[in-house]
């Protein structure tokens, strides 16, 4: 038994090889720019517009569920300039990315930590039935991260 193949079939399977090919590369493409839009470079933490978005969900469903929600905001800056200056940005980075590591370190699935400037983070934590309940949990990350 003998197969041929016309032209205009291999054609229509190189095209439509190059289509597939061409759509896998654009999602790719849109992956790497959703990334590069929400995530921080250095230490690939959400970014500001990608905390902003985070935060008015937590902060709707926190008003649709009558819970509680913590906002903490983190700057190193006295520390990170020091660092800068006497052992160059190299190390500025490593810092900054031990302490977005250390902080996410003790985070929940659900709650979002964010690099929103140079030496600046956030986290925001939500799902507390209660003050006291907050107060605790807020107090052990406090700990665990601040000494």
């Amino acid at each position: 038994m003998s197969f041929t193949v016309k032209e205009e079939e291999i054609f229509l399977a190189c095209d439509f090889t190059n289509r597939v090919a061409v759509a896998l590369s654009n999602a790719r493409w849109e992956e790497q720019l959703y990334y590069m839009a929400h995530y921080d470079a250095l230490s690939g933490l959400p970014n500001r517009l990608l905390l902003k978005d985070r935060l008015q969900q937590a902060l709707a469903r926190a008003e649709r569920q009558k819970n509680f929600l913590w906002l903490f905001y983190s700057s190193i800056w006295i520390v990170f300039k020091y660092i800068n200056d006497s052992l160059g940005h190299m190390v500025g980075d490593l810092l900054l990315r031990e302490v977005a590591q250390r902080l996410s370190r003790n985070l929940r699935s659900e709650d979002t930590i964010s690099r929103i400037g140079g030496d600046e983070f956030v986290i925001v934590i939500s799902h507390f039935e209660n003050s006291k309940e907050s107060f605790s949990v807020t107090t052990a990350i406090a700990k665990k991260n601040y000494g």
